[in-house]
């Protein structure tokens, strides 16, 4: 584990559990967007605050490509857009679990269980 504080672990420490929750409650066509969206700027503000560099970085590129994704007019483009800003997501969690852990995670498990 890099040398984080137990502060910061006491905050970090559950990151990963609320992004995959996170993540899959919007899959679901039936998700309350404002709520959806509280859970993500908690956890943005979570992991800007008390996350790596590299936590930072994959954040910071998943929100560039989520704007990018948001001006695709064509919905065949935009739809497969959307597969990689999951990607993003699986990445993220990914970190973040090496963060905390130590352990090194595929981010393709988490779509092999879903």
């Amino acid at each position: 584990m890099k040398h984080k504080s137990s502060a910061t672990l006491s905050k970090i420490v559950d990151a990963p559990y609320l992004f995959l929750d996170f993540l899959t409650k919007s899959l679901h066509d039936d998700f309350d967007e404002t709520i959806l969206f509280d859970k993500m700027i908690k956890f943005h503000n979570l992991i800007y605050g008390y996350g790596s560099t590299t936590a930072i970085k994959i954040l910071s590129s998943m929100q560039e490509h989520s704007y990018k994704v948001d001006t695709i007019e064509d919905p065949n483009i935009k739809s497969n857009e959307h597969f990689k800003t999951m990607s993003f997501y699986s990445v993220s969690v990914s970190q973040l679990k090496y963060d905390i852990t130590g352990e090194i995670f595929n981010p393709n498990y988490w779509f092999k269980i879903k």
